[in-house]
């Protein structure tokens, strides 16, 4: 009997190449699942920065309509003001003039409509803050109305996010939108 279960156990040593084979299938297989939920992450992430970014940019620009009033329609009436703009990462040119409050500089004498120019340039083709560099295929509307009673603007800002490949391997994108309304304020004693 003994001479049985010696036998028995010299066969059963090792592993065969077979049980080898299915474990890397397996352990491969999971291997590719973690690398596909970190792919995902990563995109989910980059996403959420996206919306982050646009949001940020829409409080900036609101933030600085509320600080160059002259230039918004409260101070030139009914749907007029320099802050509205149709804009897409297609436009971007020269940079504005930038100027100076001080009479010692050599740079143009700010007033509101080169503040206005000057601000919708660096938020969107800025080498270093703008859209078109932070952002895919970027899009900025300003609309602004005037009713009796309130000055309202409306900030757009709008990209595209993607969200997943098709089985051909392109892309597929949806179109993100950060929208703010901003109240830029009514000039008073002017």
């Amino acid at each position: 009997m003994k001479k049985h279960y010696d036998q028995n156990l010299r066969l059963q040593r090792g592993m065969t190449l077979l049980e080898v084979l299915i474990a890397a299938l397996i352990l491969g297989l999971g291997l590719m699942s973690v690398a596909a939920m970190q792919i995902n992450a990563l995109k989910v992430t980059s996403n959420a920065a996206f919306r982050i970014y646009a949001t940020d940019t829409a409080r900036t620009l609101a933030d600085r309509m509320r600080a160059n009033i002259p230039a918004t329609g409260a101070a030139l009436g009914a749907g007029n003001s320099e802050y509205i703009v149709d804009w897409d990462d297609a436009v971007c040119g020269a940079a504005a003039n930038q100027c100076s409050t001080s009479k010692d500089d050599d740079a143009v004498e700010c007033d509101s409509t080169r503040v206005a120019a000057w601000d919708l340039w660096e938020l969107t083709c800025s080498p270093s803050i703008g859209m078109k560099t932070n952002l895919p295929s970027p899009r900025l509307t300003v609309t602004c109305l005037t009713p009796a009673s309130t000055d309202e603007c409306t900030i757009s800002i709008r990209w595209d996010e993607s969200i997943k490949q098709t089985k051909a391997g392109d892309p597929t994108t949806v179109e993100q939108n950060v929208q703010l309304t901003v109240t830029p304020g009514i000039l008073k004693g002017i």
